[in-house]
């Protein structure tokens, strides 16, 4: 079993340390509470890896820090905040596996929408992440909060994203430092992609939106429930029974996302969202966050 420990007790760190606890090959020896003054430096000498469930801004310190000990690392997304930092890992990074979470990517509804969906016809694509979050005193905009989620997810399903100009709307409501709403409009090839993010939602709304002149398919990630409707035009006519399927999946995308953490160490398995990747995601959120 591959000792670890997990930094951060936060609403994220305790999903991953409950999930950690189902995977066969990790033994979680050590959870580091950093909001109650612990650290990095209190981690066992025994340790193999570590998960990283801490704020954005200290992401690049532990990082650097993990890699001074050798450790196998995985880090929550985003990896750091800006390629400014990502750059400053570059001469630092060894054979162990440095790997983002880019949770999407392990999502099935993410695959089954790839295999059905043909997005040489697709002209429009939603995107809205809403929910009740957190009051931000720092610099983690909605952009640098949600986009690492939605740019890698994009830049899977059209085999490589492209950002042409950016119009963006950022509305401060209550944050002093950073907004609490952004509304974002671009361009990739022929398709217009609109995405609006905030924290301050009452519902937590996760739902994608797909549209081509032959499919509509809309994916709601609180439901795990993807619909597709083909061939809905007939004689001009929107068809108000077409043919649609409805898929719900029964997964654990962070239970899959983990596993692979472990694969990954444990047989030299290609990392999907390792740190080139990573870097990848962080160069076009950039753009969007700019």
């Amino acid at each position: 079993m591959i000792k670890t420990a997990i930094l951060g007790q936060g609403y994220w760190g305790t999903k991953l340390y409950q999930t950690l606890q189902k995977i066969p090959t990790c033994d979680v020896k050590q959870s580091i509470d950093v909001k109650n003054g612990q650290n990095i430096d209190e981690i066992a000498d025994d340790i193999e890896a570590v998960v990283i469930a801490t704020p954005p801004q200290t992401h690049l310190d532990l990082i650097k820090k993990s890699l001074d000990k050798n450790l196998h690392i995985f880090v929550e997304k985003p990896i750091c905040q800006s390629s400014e930092e990502c750059k400053q890992l570059d001469s630092l990074v060894n054979d162990k596996v440095l790997m983002t979470g880019h949770i999407l990517l392990y999502n099935d509804c993410t695959q089954y929408i790839k295999d059905n969906i043909d997005f040489s016809q697709v002209n429009r694509i939603n995107i809205v992440r809403n929910n009740w979050g957190r009051y931000q005193k720092d610099t983690v905009t909605p952009v640098l909060s949600f986009g690492p989620h939605d740019v890698a997810l994009l830049d899977y399903l059209l085999d490589g994203l492209e950002i042409n100009p950016v119009n963006k709307y950022n509305q401060k409501i209550v944050n002093k430092n950073v907004p609490d709403m952004s509304d974002i409009l671009f361009q990739h090839k022929q398709i217009s992609i609109n995405i609006r993010y905030t924290w301050l939602s009452i519902p937590k709304i996760r739902h994608v939106d797909i549209f081509s002149p032959i499919q509509i398919c809309h994916w709601d990630d609180m439901e795990h429930t993807v619909k597709i409707n083909q061939n809905y035009v007939n004689n001009e006519r929107f068809d108000y029974e077409p043919d649609q399927t409805s898929k719900t999946f029964a997964h654990e995308p962070l239970l899959n996302e983990m596993s692979h953490f472990f694969d990954c160490i444990q047989n030299g398995t290609t990392c999907k969202t390792g740190f080139s990747h990573a870097k990848h995601i962080t160069k076009l959120v950039d753009i969007l966050n700019d």
